[in-house]
C-alpha cells in the first residue's frame, strides 16, 4: 500500500500505480537490459575494486549501471500522466532518499553487493552498509570510499539495534532474516522484504526512490491557460 510513514505497507507501492503489481510477482531475469547508458565514469572507482574481486562479473556489472542511469534518465525522471484529465495533471514524482540501509549477512555474490551500492549511488540516495568486520574485508568494502557511501561493522547481535525507523530510510535486503528481526521492524514499521538484485534499473531504483503521488489542478474556472494547446 502507497504512502509514507505508517500510512505505507509493505514496499509502499501505489495502488493502482504502475508498479504495484510488482510486489506481488517473484520475477527472475533470464536476459540483459539492452537499453542502457554508458556515461559511468563515477563509478570507476567500484569497478577497480570488483575487478580485483570478481573480474568476470565486470561486464555484467556495467550493463546493470548503463541501465540504472538510462531508466534513472528514461523513466523515473520523466512525469508521465497516464490519466490525461482535461484542467489536471496526474503523475508520480520520484525522489531520491535520505538514507538506504543495506544489510550484508556474508553469503550475497560480489557482483549483487556492488550493483546495490551502485544502483543507490545512482539514485543520489546516500547508502549506509552494515556487516560484520569479516565481512568488510571479504568484499572489500573497507576500501570503498565513495560520497553518499558509509560503512558501519558491527557483530550480527548488534546489528539488529541499528535498524532505522521507516521515515529516515529504506532497508535493502537480498536475504530474508531471523524471526527477531522481522519483530523489531514491525515496532519501526519497517519492511524487511528480501527482493533479488536486478540489472534492470527499471525494477531495482525502485528500492532507492521513494515515489509522491502529484495531482495538479491547473485549469482556473475552465480556462486551460497557456497548456489548452
Amino acid at each position: 500500500f502507497g504512502g509514507l510513514k505508517n500510512s505505507s505497507f509493505g514496499r509502499g507501492f501505489k495502488a493502482g500505480g504502475p508498479n504495484y503489481l510488482l510486489q506481488l510477482m517473484n520475477i527472475e531475469e533470464i536476459t540483459y537490459p539492452k537499453e542502457i547508458n554508458n556515461a559511468m565514469s563515477d563509478y570507476s572507482t567500484i569497478k577497480e575494486i570488483l575487478t580485483s574481486l570478481a573480474p568476470r562479473e565486470v561486464q555484467t556489472w556495467e550493463i546493470a549501471v548503463g541501465s540504472y542511469l538510462y531508466n534513472l534518465e528514461n523513466f523515473f525522471q520523466k512525469k508521465d500522466d497516464p490519466s490525461q484529465v482535461t484542467g489536471q495533471e496526474n503523475y508520480l514524482k520520484y525522489s531520491s532518499v535520505d538514507k538506504v540501509q543495506f544489510f550484508v549477512r556474508g553469503s550475497e555474490e560480489y557482483l549483487d553487493i556492488y550493483r546495490v551500492i551502485a544502483a543507490s549511488l545512482v539514485c543520489k540516495s546516500p547508502i549506509e552498509v552494515i556487516c560484520t568486520q569479516s565481512s568488510a574485508q571479504k568484499y572489500k568494502l573497507d576500501e570503498l570510499k565513495l560520497e553518499g557511501f558509509t560503512l558501519i561493522t558491527a557483530s550480527e547481535e548488534e546489528q539488529i539495534n541499528l535498524l532505522a525507523d521507516a521515515d529516515t530510510a529504506k532497508v535493502r535486503l537480498i536475504h530474508t532474516l531471523p524471526q527477531e528481526w522481522q519483530e523489531k521492524a514491525a515496532e519501526k514499521f519497517v519492511s524487511l522484504q528480501p527482493n533479488p538484485v536486478y540489472s534492470s534499473g527499471r525494477l531495482e531504483l525502485l528500492n532507492y526512490l521513494k515515489s509522491t503521488s502529484v495531482s495538479d489542478n491547473f485549469h482556473r474556472y475552465g480556462n486551460l491557460g497557456s497548456k489548452s494547446q
